[in-house]
Formats: C-alpha cells, sequence, structure tokens
C-alpha cells in the first residue's frame, strides 16, 4: 500500500484538515490484509463495521480510512500516538479517546474512493467534514433529498455546471449535518443554504435546540470552485493519475438561546 497524505491545511480557526490518497492495488494479498489490520488498530466497533461491509471494496476503503487516521495521528503526536485509539461512540460519532492523555482534539472524517479526508480540532465547538469524488451524479435523485427551491434556482444558474454545483451543495449539507451529530433525528433535507455569498449560509428547518452559526471552508481539487473563499488545492499525486474532489470543512458554533 501507498499513502501520500498532505500537509495539515489550516482551513478553519483551531481547525486543520489532513488529506490522504491511498494506493491500495499491491494490498489484496492475505498477508497484507493482516499486517494493514494491526497498523490501523481497530476499535472494537470499528473491527465490527468492517467485518460487515460487503463488498470487499468497499472493506478495503473503510480499512484504508482508518490506515489514514494512524498516519495523522503519529504526525500529530509522535510518540504518544501509540496511546490514543480513534474509535466511536454509541451514536457512531469518531472520538479519539486516551487513558493516558487529558484534553484530545475533536476529529471527523469522511472517505471517497481512495481519498480521506480527516478534520482535527482543538476547540470544544462540533466539527464535520465531507468529501467526495468529481463524477456524474444521478441528478434527479440526489435533488429530490438535498434541494430547497431557492437552492435549486442556484444549481440552475451555473449551467453547464449544474452537477458540479448540486455536488457542492451535499458536501457542504453533509459536513454541516456530522456537526449536528445526529441531533433531535435531523436529516440532510432539514438543512438549506443560502449559496448567493462568498461562502454559503446555512440554517436548520424546525431546530429546537440551541441558535447555531455554521463556520465553513469549501477545498477543491481538479475542479471548480462556486465560492470566492474555497480553498484549491493541487493533484495530491502529481505522478499518477489523481481523481478531483470536492469537500467542506465546518465547525458548528453554539450559542445558547
Amino acid at each position: 500500500m501507498e499513502m501520500h497524505l498532505t500537509d495539515p491545511i489550516q482551513i478553519l480557526p483551531a481547525c486543520r484538515l489532513w488529506l490522504a490518497q491511498i494506493d491500495a492495488a499491491d494490498s489484496s494479498s492475505a498477508g497484507n490484509l493482516e499486517n494493514d489490520l494491526l497498523e490501523a488498530r481497530l476499535s472494537a466497533r470499528d473491527l465490527q463495521r468492517w467485518q460487515q461491509y460487503r463488498p470487499q471494496k468497499k472493506k478495503r476503503q473503510f480499512l484504508n480510512s482508518r490506515l489514514a487516521v494512524r498516519a495523522v495521528l503519529r504526525l500529530e503526536f509522535e510518540k504518544d500516538s501509540e496511546l490514543i485509539q480513534f474509535d466511536s461512540d454509541q451514536a457512531g460519532r469518531p472520538v479519539l479517546r486516551s487513558l493516558q492523555r487529558g484534553h484530545l482534539p475533536q476529529i471527523s472524517i469522511s472517505h471517497s474512493a481512495e481519498m480521506v479526508a480527516i478534520a482535527l480540532s482543538d476547540g470544544i465547538d462540533p466539527i464535520g467534514v465531507d468529501l467526495e469524488i468529481a463524477q456524474p451524479l444521478r441528478m434527479e435523485a440526489l435533488q429530490s433529498i438535498v434541494m430547497h427551491p431557492h437552492e435549486q434556482d442556484w444549481c440552475d444558474a451555473q449551467g453547464d455546471r449544474q452537477s458540479e454545483a448540486l455536488l457542492t451543495l451535499w458536501t457542504i449539507k453533509e459536513s454541516i449535518w456530522k456537526t449536528l451529530q445526529g441531533d433531535s433525528g435531523l436529516g440532510i433535507s432539514d438543512i438549506f443554504l443560502e449559496p448567493d455569498h462568498r461562502t454559503p449560509v446555512a440554517q436548520i428547518r424546525n431546530w429546537e435546540g440551541d441558535v447555531n452559526t455554521f463556520r465553513l471552508r469549501c477545498f477543491v481539487s481538479q475542479c471548480s470552485s462556486f465560492f470566492s473563499e474555497t480553498i484549491c488545492l493541487k493533484a495530491m499525486n502529481p505522478k499518477s493519475r489523481s481523481q478531483p474532489f470536492r469537500g467542506c470543512v465546518t465547525q458548528r458554533i453554539r450559542n445558547q438561546k
């Protein structure tokens, strides 16, 4: 297995983004799989999830995402990384745990094909990251889940880039949803955006929790951006064919009503 890992990107206050591209072409043998499982140090919950994945391609992508997390933890914490376990709570939200260390960063993770995005935040505000390989979409199916009328108008105004615009909105909403941590059963369709800004403004329909402000930043590689504050990245591995991708990192700023 070959991994290409970016330097950390300071994408939002107290929040950094790591990106990894993994070539698993040489990882199909039983010996390599055994070594990768040892290296990934899966928690009990993640091991169960990995065992339940079908087909094998999905199992490999899941394992690769955890290998990327271990690589990032080694760079972030050096020797202390051995004291830190990547895990998930009962709701499936990713967390870092350690009996030997005090405060640990918040973490969010997303993977698509061979790409992995890992966001770490030292602050108290929840974070979320979503990354998607840029590819043709089933427009009608996704629109019925995601779109509100004014969002549809904005996408229609993008002309032949409508599919890219829709995927951009999806990544933003997915990253926001992750910061909500499944609260009150809210879904993607409860999040609506006002995209006619330098950075989209997000609101939550029927939200009864704390008043929320969302600070977000889009990022892209080898594809067009729609917002002026988007971070445009170079190809992950210039020596090989790197797939274009787009994504978003969100911080949820919680204020009491």
